[in-house]
């Protein structure tokens, strides 16, 4: 895997391939990508082990600007704290700030959800109206309703 230790010895990096799952190491690669696009957009290039900063920026830039669900920004941490362990380096991927972020955004979505479905709300004056359209209305014309 890319993001494996050039220091790694071949028997090794052999070990730790078949140690996970093909789509395991898909989800970890799909997470450094997402990273490499943060650093293209920000014009920050990250170096391992990467700060608590780094990934606030990165969490940040994810659920606001390409709009990833936080689902997939908490997959994509686990895949990178994976990733440092790979490289016997520390990350706090469970910063309390980076978890506020993520429970903000589920949040976000939660609300903006039940707005959507909302519905509206019948008024009395809406009532009136309709009472009065249908009490001036022929009694035919519903019927073929």
């Amino acid at each position: 895997m890319r993001f494996l230790d050039e220091a790694i010895e071949e028997a090794n990096k052999e070990l730790l391939e078949a140690s996970l799952a093909t789509s395991t190491w898909s989800k970890h690669n799909s997470a450094m990508n997402s990273i490499e696009k943060f650093e293209c957009y920000s014009g920050k290039k990250f170096l391992f082990p990467y700060t608590t900063e780094n990934l606030c920026d990165y969490v940040s830039w994810a659920l606001v600007n390409i709009k990833l669900k936080p689902s997939t920004v908490k997959s994509y941490l686990a895949s990178i704290k994976t990733i440092h362990k790979l490289k016997n380096l520390d990350c706090d991927t469970s910063n309390y700030i980076i978890k506020a972020l993520i429970t903000g955004a589920e949040n976000l979505a939660l609300y903006g959800n039940i707005a959507r479905n909302a519905r509206k709300v019948m008024t009395l004056q809406l009532l009136k109206i309709l009472g009065h359209a249908i009490a001036n209305t022929d009694g035919q014309k519903i019927a073929k309703l």
